[in-house]
């Protein structure tokens, strides 16, 4: 909450530009959490030449929820650290040169 005579500022078009491109990948990670439980059955199938029942075909579709949601959290708070350390443009390079 802003104080009564605090005056308020409008967003830069870089902040806005930033906004939407965080916007923009958060709609993407939502379109794929919704459109894995679509395709990964069918894809399963066929790359493992099994039929639709077979146990591997779960084990594998809960790998594919798991492990991406365990790793982005572990390493979301990895580059957090290193960014409160090292500055958000230096872990920005070496992550992309990474």
């Amino acid at each position: 909450m802003t104080a009564p005579g605090a005056l308020r500022r409008s967003l830069s078009t870089t902040e806005m530009l930033i906004c939407f491109v965080a916007a923009l990948g958060f709609a993407f990670d939502t379109y794929e959490l919704l459109m894995l439980p679509l395709i990964v059955r069918p894809a399963l199938m066929e790359l493992l030449h099994v039929p639709a029942g077979h146990p591997s075909i779960n084990e594998w579709v809960g790998i594919l929820f798991y492990v991406p949601a365990v790793a982005g959290g572990i390493f979301g708070l990895i580059g957090g650290y290193l960014t409160d350390l090292f500055g958000r443009r230096r872990v920005l390079v070496w992550r992309i040169l990474f």
